[in-house]
């Protein structure tokens, strides 16, 4: 999705 990134950014724990 367009936002993927930037809920990642929010998220950086989660994508570890």
């Amino acid at each position: 999705a367009q936002n993927d990134n930037f809920a990642a950014v929010f998220n950086l724990e989660d994508y570890k």
